[in-house]
């Protein structure tokens, strides 16, 4: 491998950009930082992902717990600080201040005609279900928000009804209604922030608020680039101090271009004294051609496993029929061994029966293989579109696999043929 430098000049524009920092040459505006208020934030909150902001509201959550810049913003003191903190709430719990006011409002006597007044008046927006003092809190869930509304605020007047009806909060008493204002502030200050609750604090604060200041400060340093700097500009005109590449793509026109580029940083590593100083990379062809060699091999190997049972089998019942063929020409056997062959020989024509078998074997299943390769190549190619896709059988391959047939009909063969040399001439004469 060659490697180059080449020194260029600097770009003008680059030049440009470093002798005037405060203004982006490239508008012409100077670099300035975007400012949100309460009213324009929900700009800067749709540029941040959703598992950003939850991490926001985990940091404004841990801020109401222990900063009281934030938590006395979620103070309750009159009837709409509580409704709109109250909404905030899950069912459970709007279910449980609910009930307490409900209680407070009936423990007075004097409240007993407006409460079943209230309650009347209600069902009617219910589809037929009938409220009254005792069963409200266990239709609580059933019952719309505007219906539960209309409970805790009362019900004005209107031409079919001349006189107001007061709802819980007000039957309730300030007294009763404070300690369930203070019991709500307190919920709420263990609550985990969410984008309502985040809207409510935002509609207690001004823009020169100190703590809207320091949520918009914390919401723009966890948002993406969004205004211009004079770092972004440079890392964007590719000025090398400014720019800092995380990586870099090779793309190698041949594997032994590939093997050559990693040798090279092989090489460059074993030079650096400091670890910090050396080049990880990451070979992607490498990674994919690894990953398709498993396959291919886990595949093979299966296959293997295939074929050798089937090997076993085929040569066991070789054996079994070589067998069965000395035992149906012992009378045979005889009549050589009178004649004057030899154990040996009397070995070598079965031997020679069953290398026969074998090479007729092999060959006839290579000719098979290459007449089904035909009809095989076609309907693969109109398969994968792929015109040079083909299977064929080597010819080296096709003779070893000859030679294998052969081996193992011989061995199977073997063991009948050694029987069949062993046996007596005399008794052999006297088989039928």
């Amino acid at each position: 491998i060659s490697s180059t430098c080449t020194v260029f000049a600097e770009s003008e524009v680059i030049s440009q950009q470093k002798d005037t920092s405060t203004v982006n040459v490239l508008t012409g505006l100077a670099f300035e930082r975007t400012h949100y208020t309460p009213e324009n934030i929900q700009e800067l909150i749709d540029k941040i992902d959703d598992a950003t902001m939850d991490v926001f509201y985990s940091y404004l959550t841990k801020q109401i717990l222990d900063n009281p810049e934030f938590s006395d913003r979620l103070n309750v003191n009159d009837a709409e600080s509580f409704l709109g903190m109250y909404m905030l709430l899950d069912s459970q719990k709007q279910a449980d201040i609910f009930g307490g006011v409900l209680a407070a409002a009936a423990a007075n006597p004097d409240n007993a005609q407006a409460l079943q007044t209230l309650c009347t008046l209600l069902s009617y927006g219910t589809g037929g279900i009938t409220i009254t003092p005792d069963n409200f809190v266990k239709l609580f869930p059933a019952l719309d928000t505007q219906i539960i509304l209309g409970a805790m605020m009362g019900i004005p007047a209107s031409e079919q009804m001349p006189f107001d009806v007061p709802g819980l909060i007000t039957l309730a008493g300030e007294e009763a209604m404070q300690s369930v204002y203070d019991a709500l502030a307190e919920s709420m200050k263990t609550m985990q922030v969410n984008d309502q609750i985040f809207v409510a604090l935002l509609s207690t604060l001004s823009a020169d608020d100190p703590a809207f200041v320091q949520l918009e400060e914390k919401l723009y340093s966890m948002a993406p680039q969004i205004d211009a700097t004079y770092k972004s500009v440079m890392a964007t005109l590719e000025d090398a101090e400014e720019a800092a590449p995380a990586s870099v793509n090779f793309y190698a026109k041949d594997f032994a271009s590939k093997d050559a580029i990693e040798e090279f940083i092989k090489t460059y590593n074993e030079t650096r004294k400091d670890d910090k100083d050396e080049l990880s990379y990451t070979d992607m062809v490498g990674i994919l051609m690894s990953s398709v060699t498993s396959i291919v091999n886990a595949i093979s190997y299966v296959l293997i496993a295939f074929v050798s049972i089937s090997l076993v089998v085929s040569s066991i019942m070789i054996g079994i029929i070589t067998y069965i063929s000395v035992l149906e020409r012992t009378k045979e056997i005889g009549i050589l061994r009178a004649m004057g062959a030899s154990k040996r020989d009397i070995s070598r024509v079965f031997n020679a029966e069953t290398l026969i078998v074998g090479f007729a074997a092999g060959v006839l299943g290579i000719l098979v293989t290459v007449v089904l390769c035909l009809p095989i190549n076609l309907i693969v190619r109109a398969l994968t579109d792929i015109p040079t896709l083909t299977a064929a059988v080597p010819l080296l391959g096709g003779i070893l696999l000859i030679a294998v047939s052969v081996g193992l009909t011989v061995l199977a063969g073997f063991i009948p043929a050694k029987g069949a040399s062993k046996k007596d001439p005399v008794v052999a004469l006297r088989t039928e």
